[in-house]
């Protein structure tokens, strides 16, 4: 039985990719990528609600290539409400298709100890990663903590103008609230907020933008 999933390994800054850390409000600490897919990846997680938490650099899988001892970290073990957990791997297709010997291995390790741990080991590459789901997630991150007080006066505004349309776009919307060019774009920061909290909805395997059709959930 698994109890911890504590990283694994630092990661550090190198040449090849891009690396960095989040702010993980689900986790409440700062989760590190190695890449731009790995980092994209965590944005879809926190703005997934099904999802409860997750660990980066998770967990080292022994095991042996050849009689040689070798050792495997996946990504991320990520874990959501219903009670579900999956061991990830994060990975470009081209890596995947170049690396496919060396890598299956490392995979049939993973899916070994998965299924003595009733874990779902999967697999994302940027086609599953960079939709138009992760699109929107990465782009409403921003808005969905603000670091500044809001006007919830005018949020509650924008939400009973939207009701009383029953649908609009945010083009139309900001427009029918404010003819000030200023103020529009103050409206549209709230307005991204509320998409961004789930209390206004879209469909979100399109891609976000001001010509979306929007209504209050």
């Amino acid at each position: 039985m698994i109890t911890s999933f504590k990283r694994i390994r630092k990661i550090l800054p190198n040449n090849f990719s891009v690396t960095g850390h989040i702010c993980s409000i689900k986790n409440n600490e700062h989760i590190e990528f190695e890449s731009s897919l790995e980092r994209d990846f965590i944005y879809l997680l926190e703005y997934n609600l099904e999802v409860k938490r997750y660990y980066e650099q998770p967990i080292k899988i022994n095991y042996l290539d050849k009689n040689i001892e070798k050792y495997y970290v996946p990504d991320f073990f990520v874990e959501y409400w219903d009670g579900t957990k999956e061991l990830v791997e994060v990975k470009y297709a081209q890596e995947l298709e170049e690396k496919h010997n060396e890598l299956s291995t490392k995979f049939k390790a993973a899916e070994l100890f998965c299924t003595k741990n009733n874990i779902t080991f999967k697999i994302y590459n940027e086609h599953l990663i960079r939709t138009p789901l992760g699109w929107n997630a990465k782009f409403l991150n921003y808005y969905r903590y603000p670091k500044f007080d809001l006007n919830f006066d005018e949020i509650t505004m924008i939400r009973n103008r939207l009701e009383e349309l029953n649908n609009s776009t945010p083009a139309k919307l900001i427009k029918d609230m404010a003819n000030d060019e200023s103020k529009q774009a103050e409206l549209l920061y709230l307005l991204w907020y509320l998409i961004a909290n789930y209390s206004i909805t879209f469909d979100n395997d399109k891609k976000l933008s001001m010509n979306t059709l929007i209504w209050v959930k």
